[in-house]
Parts: C-alpha cells; structure tokens; sequence
C-alpha cells in the first residue's frame, strides 16, 4: 500500500489567499483528519499561531507584518512574534521604559490579560508596583535596581 502524500505547497497557496486559518480548514485543504499531518506540514513553512482565541488561528511568517511592537492584527486574529500571549506580554513589559498598567496592555494587545499579568508576576518573571491605585507591570531587572 503507497503511503499518502502531503504538500506543504498546497498549505502555502491556500494561506496566500486566505491569510489566516482554522485547524479544520488546513485540515480540509490537505484532505486529512490528523492534526499531525497539518503540524508537519505547517513547519515546513515557518507559521504563526494566534494568542487570541486560545491559538485558534494560522498564518505564515511570510503573510505578517508585524509593527515596531511586534504585533499583527487580521480580521479577528491576532498573533505576534513573541508567540503565545504570555510571552508577549513579558516580551513587552521587559522592553517597555515604564511598564505598563493592566489597562494599557489589554488595550495594546486587544485581549484580556489580568490572568497572564498575575501567572508572570507569581513566577517573578515581571515586577508590579501599585500606583495611584492600579499595579504598574515592569522590567524585573528594572525593579533590582
């Protein structure tokens, strides 16, 4: 029996006139039901998975257009070179001169992220200050200091 065949091509050809898409669509387009097929194919390509809509969304790096902070925004998918929102929320903080308040950064990256602001505090990977009231999120060298 001849094993089947995948192209990574053909991912690269659907994403050129989509941008983004779904796990079942990339699915669909290889005329596959495993997950793993698309993952070896998709790193062929040099993808992107979203941190909004917990990862839900792919693209490929040669799609993006990442701006100075490293995010990219299309149609409701946002992704970043950080990778997972909890890495581009450190990624942020630690590159930011003063931090940032919860509300800035939920506004920069569009999603909610009390949650990940409290996991990186905990772990010591960022540092707060309170503020006038509200936590102040930076740099943790920037804290030693």
């Amino acid at each position: 029996m001849r094993t089947l065949t995948f192209s990574a091509q053909t991912l690269r050809l659907y994403f050129k006139e989509n941008i983004i898409a779904t796990m079942k669509q990339l699915k669909n387009v290889l005329g596959t039901s495993v997950d793993m097929t698309v993952y070896r194919k998709l790193c062929e390509l040099s993808y992107h998975t979203s941190y909004s809509h917990q990862g839900k969304y792919y693209t490929l790096d040669e799609l993006t257009a990442f701006n100075a902070l490293g995010l990219w925004t299309h149609s409701e998918a946002r992704f970043s070179r950080y990778g997972t929102l909890v890495r581009t929320a450190e990624a942020l903080i630690c590159n930011a001169d003063k931090g940032y308040r919860l509300a800035e950064l939920r506004e920069l990256v569009g999603v909610s992220v009390k949650e990940v602001l409290l996991q990186l505090y905990r772990q010591s990977r960022v540092h707060r200050e309170e503020m006038g009231g509200r936590y102040v999120h930076i740099n943790q060298s920037l804290a030693e200091k």
